[in-house]
């Protein structure tokens, strides 16, 4: 894998060619990294993007146009090495197009951007779908970024909190496999704060949609540390950890999520939420992160 570095005048983000994953983000004085560094024993992903699927499909396999098609948990740009097709100081572009493998698993002509810009103290995600098909070309896309949680010596993670923008409501949390009093006691009542605990990721994920806020923070209630990410336009926003392991993923998603409740979830145009691009036409989302200390 290739790994290319931008720097602004405070940070440097390095990312690479397989999957157009995150790396590293740091400020350029210290050496703390915000983006989780995989060890051996906890999550091998440091992060991963996920196109053009978001979850995972029943048995691993979805029907299109009377055909059925094999595709793994988030779909196959995880598994992807991406062309570097721009490249400056405090940008860099990667771009995936359809190949023999990709159209294996997801019969479509299309070409995958991700875009990293570097500015002052922040960190601008793009992402662009280009319909290259005749057909209109139903997707999910969203990054499964994962950020270290505990950032500094005698810290823990239950030291640190979500705080949202705006009031969330538990009634929009359609993915949490515990049980959801688990949840409301951490939430209490203000909905805008939720701390931090392994207990609330026994059994997996937590998953709200739709999502009010247009920021989540996470933040230390003892140094401050922490990440922003903008929400602008997101579907949903999944959190999730393995218990025990040093980290949180953020996920800032758009489109069709798995959902245990739905039915025909293996029938793709019919995932509630669905993106469907017209032939010829480009989506485009972005997301910010912001190392705070």
């Amino acid at each position: 894998m290739e790994i290319c570095e931008i720097r602004s005048r405070q940070l440097s983000f390095r990312s690479g060619t397989l999957s157009a994953e995150h790396v590293s983000l740091r400020f350029l004085d210290e050496d703390i990294d915000y983006v989780w560094q995989p060890r051996p024993g906890h999550w091998e992903h440091g992060s991963f993007l996920c196109f053009p699927l978001l979850g995972r499909l029943p048995e691993g396999r979805y029907c299109l146009d009377g055909r059925t098609y094999d595709m793994p948990m988030h779909g196959f740009a995880q598994h992807e090495v991406f062309a570097v097709t721009e490249r400056h100081a405090d940008r860099v572009t990667y771009e995936l197009t359809a190949n023999e493998r990709t159209r294996a698993m997801y019969p479509f002509a299309f070409t995958l951007r991700m875009r990293y810009t570097l500015s002052g103290a922040s960190l601008e995600i793009t992402y662009e779908v280009e319909n290259r098909d005749e057909r209109a070309l139903p997707f999910s896309i969203g990054g499964h970024p994962g950020f270290t949680c505990p950032l500094l010596p005698g810290e823990g993670f239950s030291d640190y909190e979500l705080a949202f923008d705006r009031e969330e409501q538990l009634s929009h949390v359609v993915t949490f496999y515990s049980p959801m009093e688990v949840l409301e006691r951490a939430f209490g009542r203000s909905g805008k704060i939720l701390p931090l605990s392994y207990d609330l990721f026994r059994d997996g994920s937590i998953c709200f949609r739709p999502i009010a806020s247009g920021q989540v923070t996470l933040r230390s209630r003892k140094s401050g540390r922490g990440i922003r990410l903008s929400l602008d336009g997101a579907d949903c926003f999944q959190i999730w950890t393995a218990p025990g392991s040093p980290f949180l993923a953020m996920e800032a998603w758009h489109g069709a999520i798995t959902r245990r409740d739905r039915p025909r979830q293996d029938v793709f145009r019919e995932r509630e939420g669905t993106l469907l691009l017209p032939p010829g036409e480009t989506y485009v989302c972005r997301h910010t992160v912001t190392p705070l200390r």
